[in-house]
């Protein structure tokens, strides 16, 4: 905006601040003419701070006042994204937690093994009925650490799908 509009403005807002007192019967007269006052007030600022900056046209960027409430802006805006962020890891813990306590709680892993461990994997599973995942999933139940500090797996007897049916 120039000069000139800035002035049209102010000289616009003085008029409505001055109408709006006038008409000060309710709370929502009095409310309005709160908002009269704030834009007649703003249109003021906006015109020192050309003046003082020497401005032909209005540069936010220029206007320290308004440099600062972006400042301002952004940071109250980052706050509440981490507030969200925050609010929303601990809606997704809550059954998470609520299920590790329960005892039924998963994870899901992505483990990579070289090709021969794969192939190992994959023969015992067929062998069982079952899918590598599956066979997985039984090891994990059955591993514990010894007092010697070694993992050791109790031998268990694997049940195929096919004899799960019968």
């Amino acid at each position: 905006m120039t000069v000139e509009q800035i002035e049209k403005a102010t000289d616009e807002a003085r008029i409505h601040e001055r109408i709006r007192s006038r008409l000060c019967e309710t709370e929502d007269d009095v409310h309005a003419l709160g908002i009269a006052v704030a834009e007649h007030t703003e249109w003021r600022r906006l015109g020192y701070v050309m003046e003082e900056e020497g401005l032909e046209v209005y540069d936010p960027e220029r206007d320290p006042t308004a440099v600062r409430w972006a400042r301002e802006e952004q940071a109250t805006r980052r706050r509440a994204e981490r507030q969200e962020a925050k609010r929303e890891c601990w809606e997704q813990a809550e059954p998470r937690e609520q299920a590790r306590q329960e005892g039924t709680a998963k994870l899901v892993l992505t483990v990579p093994v070289d090709g021969e461990t794969y192939r190992r994997l994959r023969a015992c599973a067929a062998t069982h009925g079952i899918t590598p995942r599956h066979l997985i999933a039984l090891l994990a139940e059955r591993a514990r650490t010894t007092p010697d500090g070694l993992v050791e797996v109790t031998p268990f007897a694997v049940e195929s799908a096919a004899d799960t049916e019968k």
